[in-house]
């Protein structure tokens, strides 16, 4: 019997560049196992150490969970455990993945994730949710909503070259409590929702 090596697969991998201007950029390589996206840096170090929250995919599976990983450098990372499976969702039980920087509140890290859900014939819906992390511990979910925060509704979320998404991609707090929700929709437009930080809270609060 013959046997032939199997074909090496690519997938996507968490990647760091270093700037001093934005004009110019230098490669450090990647920082993560192979097939592992969406990852998100918090905004302050936990105990002298950075921290960042991933979805490394289950077995070159498109399917996973959103993890949390830890840092002396940003370049080696370690401790890794999952802090938030899909099946814990109903409304997104195929994947989840971490998608603005947190936003830190008296209450603990807001965080804005996109869920995904399968319908009909493996056609993805994707939709924003909110959980609410330790402020000490970011790998402790405090709270999270049961609901999904922004489904695909308009013309321009639900037509396009992916339909049927919105998928976050930075969350800005505004002193006086806005949340600027920014999101692409069906991968072909950028767009921006309002919230506010009570709202959020509340959602994670099911209330």
């Amino acid at each position: 019997m013959l046997l032939l090596p199997r074909p090496a697969r690519h997938a996507c991998r968490l990647g760091l560049f270093c700037t001093r201007d934005f004009d110019r950029f230098e490669w450090m390589g990647c920082i993560s196992e192979p097939d592992n996206r969406n990852g998100v840096l918090f905004p302050e170090k936990f105990g002298g150490r950075y921290v960042r929250l991933d979805r490394p995919n289950v077995g070159w599976g498109d399917k996973g969970d959103i993890w949390v990983s830890f840092s002396p450098n940003l370049i080696h990372w370690g401790g890794s455990r999952c802090v938030i499976a899909r099946d814990d969702f109903r409304w997104c039980s195929h994947k989840i993945g971490p998608g603005a920087v947190p936003i830190r509140t008296d209450d603990g890290w807001l965080t804005i994730f996109h869920g995904v859900r399968t319908q009909c014939a493996q056609h993805y819906v994707y939709q924003l949710g909110v959980i609410l992390l330790d402020l000490e511990d970011p790998s402790k979910v405090v709270a999270k909503s049961e609901r999904a925060i922004l489904v695909p509704q308009r013309d321009y979320e639900l037509t396009g070259q992916t339909p049927s998404v919105v998928f976050t991609n930075a969350a800005i707090a505004e002193p006086d409590g806005t949340v600027k929700i920014y999101y692409g929709a069906a991968d072909s437009v950028q767009c921006v929702a309002f919230s506010t930080i009570r709202e959020l809270l509340v959602a994670c609060r099911n209330q």
